[in-house]
């Protein structure tokens, strides 16, 4: 497991503005993150991510990582018992793209992370 924003420390405070003169002078803190305003109160899409950190006390999970190449068990769905190789991840997206035999072809498709297994964790 990975920290996933090392040296970072989110400060949340009741009151508004914060002193970053205060922060500046802890030992060890090289500097306080702004936007282009200078502006270090976070707003819009960091504070909700700031703010699900806070909700969680700090622990964000694991995420399923996939690789291509990989093989997996379609355990949901329409391809439900599939076992296939992934051809490439959108990891972004949380899919993937399979093939499928059908009609003795190979169709390529996309699937979500939630319908399938890793076959090797069976």
């Amino acid at each position: 497991m990975h920290d996933l924003l090392p040296g970072y420390v989110f400060v949340y405070a009741e009151k508004a503005p914060l002193d970053v003169a205060l922060l500046r002078s802890i030992e060890g803190v090289i500097r306080c993150l702004c936007d282009g305003n200078k502006q270090f109160e976070l707003s819009g899409s960091d504070e909700q991510f700031a703010m699900m950190i806070l909700q969680k006390d700090g622990v964000i999970g694991k995420t399923k990582v996939y690789r291509e190449g990989q093989m997996i068990h379609i355990c949901q769905g329409a391809y439900e018992g599939l076992e296939t190789k992934i051809l490439k991840v959108k990891s972004r997206n949380m899919r993937m793209k399979i093939e499928i035999p059908f009609a003795n072809m190979k169709i390529c498709t996309w699937v979500e992370y939630e319908v399938v297994s890793d076959r090797e964790a069976e």
